[in-house]
């Protein structure tokens, strides 16, 4: 049986838009808030850093963007695209970059840019691109192209919503970020999914968790994880991009 959680240790108990008690979670998961961004210069900017060979990406998105060249990126590792996840490139298909010619692209998916809430999980293997996954409500993607070749820049903390060059921005909201150690199983992904509506990850152990909203005062969004480590801070942004519109 998952342990039941009792709250993440050194919460705030001044949050936006509520208040955070021990024990909160014994009462039940309620997601109310994402965070919307513009597109523009919006982000949220974290001290995490991705220093395993695997990890696993969750998180909700509702973009209507569909430029070709939008280059929506979802969140960004480092430099030189390492470890960075875009819902659009030159080719319109969702691709993870591991370096400047390591990349995985997968077949075109409406779920990217037609305006609807969609969860998305990436598996994202650092030493080999043929073992990368992508699911998008529950369901394994199919892979259209893939490069393993090239070197691997620094890692550096994960941006949100933000890439490394200039107009790499996400348009769109975003909902229950969470970064897990290893692999999850595709029962696990599809559990998480939970037929379209977000619920608790704490079972599930993530090593880090942004609730985009839910518990948080702007402009900090709390890591709920269990080691609530790594706090995301919303730049260029302000306090009515916490906004009450949820999967």
């Amino acid at each position: 049986m998952p342990r039941e959680p009792i709250g993440r240790p050194g919460a705030s108990s001044s949050t936006f838009p509520g208040s955070w008690t021990p024990g909160e979670w014994r009462k039940g998961f309620n997601d109310t808030y994402s965070v919307t961004f513009d597109g523009v210069d919006e982000y949220v900017s974290t001290g995490a850093d991705d220093v395993l060979a695997t990890r696993t990406y969750s998180f909700w998105a509702k973009c209507s963007d569909t430029s070709s060249i939008s280059r929506e990126t979802v969140f960004q590792h480092g430099e030189s695209y390492k470890g960075a996840f875009f819902f659009h490139w030159y080719l319109s298909k969702p691709i993870f970059w591991l370096g400047a010619a390591r990349y995985r692209y997968w077949v075109d998916n409406a779920a990217q840019d037609d305006g609807n809430w969609h969860h998305w999980v990436l598996y994202a293997d650092h030493t080999s691109m043929a073992n990368c996954k992508l699911y998008v409500d529950g369901v394994l993607q199919t892979v259209d192209s893939t490069s393993d070749t090239g070197t691997i820049s620094a890692w550096s903390p994960i941006s949100i919503g933000k890439g490394v060059s200039a107009g790499q921005y996400f348009n769109g909201s975003l909902d229950e970020f969470a970064i897990f150690d290893g692999e999850l199983s595709a029962a696990q992904i599809l559990a998480i999914y939970n037929g379209g509506t977000p619920q608790s990850l704490a079972s599930y152990n993530p090593s880090h968790w942004w609730r985009m909203g839910d518990g948080d005062t702007f402009p900090t969004l709390q890591d709920w994880s269990f080691t609530g480590t790594s706090a995301g801070t919303m730049t260029n942004m302000e306090s009515g991009d916490i906004t009450a519109d949820t999967p």
